[in-house]
């Protein structure tokens, strides 16, 4: 196989470069609930759960989930942005025999080994809650308060759950729910802890499923509005409280595991040889040209018109909201080490070649659990491999946010030997970039850009996805119980 350091090399600038100019990917999808057939959305759902519970929170710790057939029964296959270790093995195996004999209390018998596992996304979820807690504590309380005794019975659930008995009582543990948000209380292994994270859970839980935000929405819209960066916190706020309840989910998953007793469950991560192949040992300590190089050689090249380093850095910072921080991630020479991303090692491991007698078939789904929403690297890559597979792989949604180290896939013996995906993910790239010079030079309309960076705690389900339900409060809707086929 031909080295592809160069090809690597120049691709990576050009993401970096788009990142820098906060690239916006008109054709991106946060979510694509409405392109899901049945099976997917239940799968989506499942696989979403084991990538949450996987996932250790550390900074570009992602890991992605796809369920497989095997000959006793059903699989679950995971990969992460890199090859995985003892510990990982040795949680997976825990997690699976955990299936098998859960406690009574099912998510919170499994509160300990989830805190061990990933103490580190479990208090960036909880952090995250308390800051948009104190921007609109007011606002909650007073919507707490008017929101009994006349409504409330809609939070029947978390009262029975959390052992109170009256409306009387929920309230005032919804007044103190908050009080749990502000405190950002330690993530530990002591009963004191556990009880503070099963509430939080419990009640974000019960008020996703009732109609208080709507309401509470409604009455402060026309008071006043509530608006940050564009934004409204309250809505923001509402989507922040899917993350920590995302993991109960883990309910409904041991549930559809265990559906047949004949079918033996199995859970296993991709091998070395598709998480490291040898073409990634190959792209090691990359360097690669700081922003404003890459984007005066553009323009030289695609546009005719020349500037200084100054004039390029300018334009870059009008469009960041926090450019001292940017500045120091793009604007110097920089060594990165690409990695595969784990959606595309799923892919690798488990995707089937297309038949030619089956070109015009309708291709059956394929769900990739991730803990993360794809980036464009991974957008691009299932776009083209889905032409030439006989499935259509996908993820919950993606923010396609251009990761530099994001590795090139090369050539695969079965599904890509010509390496057509690098081939579509390079020019695609290429265009991106070069549409983004001619727009910083003004010669084409400005559209719209990024306003942060998709960080790499984030999952996937975390706002509404996994559970079907909008803001308006509609019921989510019935997945089913079918086996996996």
């Amino acid at each position: 196989m031909m080295s592809l350091r160069i090809p690597q090399k120049g691709h990576s600038e050009r993401m970096r470069m788009l990142a820098a100019s906060r690239f916006n990917n008109p054709e991106s999808e946060s979510t694509n609930m409405g392109r899901r057939l049945d099976n997917g959305r239940r799968d989506m759902e499942h696989l979403e759960t084991v990538a949450l519970f996987m996932v250790t929170g550390a900074p570009g710790d992602v890991v992605a989930s796809a369920f497989e057939k095997t000959e006793a029964g059903l699989g679950i296959v995971l990969a992460k942005n890199d090859n995985a270790s003892d510990k990982d093995k040795e949680y997976a195996r825990y997690f699976s025999e955990y299936f098998e004999n859960p406690s009574d209390e099912v998510f919170l018998g499994y509160l300990p080994s989830l805190i061990s596992r990933s103490s580190q996304n479990l208090k960036h979820r909880v952090n995250k809650l308390g800051n948009l807690s104190v921007m609109i504590r007011s606002d909650l309380s007073a919507s707490i308060e008017s929101y009994f005794p006349d409504r409330g019975q809609d939070l029947k659930k978390f009262w029975v759950r959390t052992g109170s008995t009256e409306v009387y009582g929920v309230k005032q543990t919804l007044h103190k729910i908050l009080d749990i948000c502000q405190s950002k209380p330690k993530i530990a292994q002591n009963s004191a802890s556990h009880r503070l994270l099963e509430e939080l859970i419990l009640a974000a839980s019960a008020l996703k499923d009732s109609k208080f935000f709507p309401i509470c929405r409604l009455s402060l819209s026309s008071r006043r509005p509530l608006a940050k960066n564009g934004e409204e916190l309250l809505s923001k706020f509402w989507r922040n409280l899917d993350k920590p309840r995302q993991y109960l989910h883990i309910e409904r998953l041991i549930e559809f595991i265990n559906e047949d007793k004949r079918r033996k469950f199995t859970i296993r991560w991709v091998p070395k040889e598709i998480s490291v192949p040898k073409h990634i040992q190959e792209l090691r300590k990359i360097d690669i040209e700081k922003v404003q190089t890459v984007t005066i050689e553009l323009g030289k090249r695609h546009t005719k018109i020349t500037k200084t380093e100054a004039e390029v850095e300018e334009m870059f910072a009008s469009r960041s909201l926090n450019w001292e921080k940017d500045r120091a991630e793009f604007c110097e020479t920089k060594t990165i080490t690409p990695k595969l991303h784990a959606e595309i090692q799923i892919i690798l491991a488990l995707g089937k070649p297309m038949a030619r007698s089956s070109s015009n078939v309708v291709k059956p789904q394929r769900a990739i659990g991730c803990s993360k929403s794809s980036c464009l690297q991974c957008w691009l890559y299932m776009k083209k491999v889905n032409e030439l597979l006989n499935e259509e792989w996908m993820t919950a949604g993606d923010h396609s946010w251009p990761y530099e180290t994001a590795a090139l896939t090369g050539c695969h013996p079965t599904l890509d030997p010509d390496g057509l995906c690098d081939k579509y993910i390079m020019e695609t790239v290429q265009s991106y970039a070069i549409r983004q010079v001619k727009q910083l030079y003004g010669l084409q309309p400005v559209q719209p850009f990024h306003k942060r960076k998709s960080d790499e705690y984030a999952t996937a389900s975390g706002e509404s996805d996994s559970d079907s339900r909008s803001e308006s409060g509609a019921k989510p809707q019935n997945l089913g119980k079918s086996i996996h086929k």
